[in-house]
């Protein structure tokens, strides 16, 4: 190849990089001008690198409810004890126990607390030594050898004969008792009343053993079917609820 030729060759690699770059230059300037006239392009493309955590926040800022969801989880603890920080205290001769601001004891009757006369809430209670404990003998031995449950169970047995509805202990659980032990159990009666057979109640109790002493609670529930939902409207608080939240509230004195 003569050197004329050489020249012209290297003469069009010259052109064809310098166009290269020009076109290149061309095309970045372009693509910046459209970004900064269109701004949904960047945060597209920034939308797209947000950490798990920014998106969590944004929508929960946007979805309230998801956030007092959240909430309404973690806080349960904390309105509980406001709520029970502002009942009154009951002493009995051998407990105590916190109990809301309108209950009572019942002055028709030693061992019942009530929110008013004819209301569906209401508290029963004993505390008896088990050397003066008078029921059955069996009931008795199961009750000083710690067997809550089992004694319960037969003092249930036994009521069977003596009223015209038989219950059934539908669920039951330990309960932590510093220094003694508990239970609590459920006990089931078909029918809302004597003369309604349709429904059911839910009687729960907690049996405490401590230092000698059996305390009994115990307390009830309708449960209406939906037809019966008008005559019987479900009640708010629970009085199972309730229940427990005075009964985590016990002191032996």
């Amino acid at each position: 190849m003569n050197q004329k030729g050489f020249s012209n060759i290297l003469i069009i690699i010259v052109v064809a990089v310098v166009v290269g770059v020009l076109v290149a230059a061309g095309y970045f300037v372009l693509t910046n001008k459209s970004e900064t006239q269109n701004p949904t392009v960047q945060q597209t493309r920034n939308s797209n690198t947000q950490t798990p955590t920014q998106t969590t926040k944004e929508s929960e800022t946007q979805n309230p409810t998801v956030q007092q969801t959240r909430n309404s989880n973690t806080q349960t603890p904390t309105q509980t004890t406001k709520e029970v920080a502002n009942w009154q205290v009951y002493r009995d001769e051998k407990f105590q126990l916190s109990i809301p601001p309108q209950w009572h004891k019942n002055p028709r009757g030693p061992r019942q607390l009530i929110l008013a006369d004819n209301s569906p809430y209401y508290l029963n209670f004993s505390a008896t030594n088990l050397d003066q404990y008078k029921g059955n003998a069996t009931t008795k031995s199961l009750y000083s050898s710690g067997k809550l449950l089992e004694a319960e169970q037969a003092i249930t047995k036994s009521m069977c004969g003596e009223t015209d509805s038989c219950g059934k202990i539908t669920e039951s659980k330990s309960i932590s008792v510093s220094g003694g032990t508990g239970v609590e159990f459920i006990v089931q009666y078909k029918g809302l009343r004597i003369d309604e057979p349709r429904g059911f109640v839910n009687e729960i109790h907690r049996t405490i053993l401590k230092n000698s002493v059996i305390y009994r609670f115990w307390t009830s529930e309708q449960i209406a079917p939906a037809e019966l939902k008008n005559e019987y409207p479900k009640l708010d608080p629970s009085p199972i609820e309730l229940f427990r939240k005075i009964l985590d509230t016990f002191e032996t004195l």
